[in-house]
């Protein structure tokens, strides 16, 4: 339960910075009409500095706040999509830190977890999100758009939902998990050392 008006203003000034670069987006050349963007960042740096409970508090405050002031193609749908993509990312997050404490309990070998951090991220996201976007694709893009799309293009998509899917968490972790180690030393807060 979020009591402390230090946690509240955590998740505040997190939500705040995903939704102010949610427009950011750079386009992914292999995948016409699919972006690139960093609105993660913020709120994977919320894991690293404060953990799972307040970074999925800020997904779902910023999920409501992106379908509220950025609708886009799937609307109100929107708001399952992107709660789901962060949880998938933050469990991820979570098992690579519980992997982080069985194996390297005295060592603190920043490298090493960024590694684990990512290749947990990229392994869960990689893994979990085609079944989420093939459903996407498969049954509320129909709702929305009033157009089907057949099992052999959703099919015909994979590959580049896949590469996606590996891409994304490949730069958003170890940028988030270098900017939490910085924010964490300068500010003396959050859990990193």
């Amino acid at each position: 339960m979020v009591t402390n008006t230090k946690t509240i203003t955590a998740i505040i000034v997190f939500v705040a910075l995903a939704l102010a670069i949610s427009p950011i987006r750079i386009p992914a050349l292999y995948w016409p009409g699919q972006y690139y963007r960093i609105w993660e960042i913020p709120l994977i740096v919320a894991f690293f500095l404060f953990g799972f409970k307040i970074a999925y508090s800020a997904s779902i405050l910023f999920a409501l706040g992106h379908v509220a002031l950025l609708p886009g193609a799937l609307g109100i749908f929107a708001f399952p999509w992107l709660i789901t993509l962060m949880l998938i990312i933050l469990l991820g997050l979570h098992l690579a830190k519980s992997v982080i404490r069985g194996v390297s309990q005295q060592e603190n070998n920043w490298k090493k977890h960024a590694f684990y951090f990512t290749l947990f991220g990229i392994l869960f996201r990689t893994l979990i999100m085609p079944f989420v976007d093939y459903g996407i694709y498969r049954f509320l893009f129909p709702l929305v758009l009033g157009q089907s799309f057949s099992d052999a293009l959703i099919i015909g998509l994979m590959p580049g939902i896949i590469f996606f899917n590996l891409t994304v968490p490949f730069y958003a972790i170890p940028i988030s998990y270098f900017t939490a180690k910085t924010v964490s030393k300068s500010l003396r807060i959050g859990n990193l050392s």
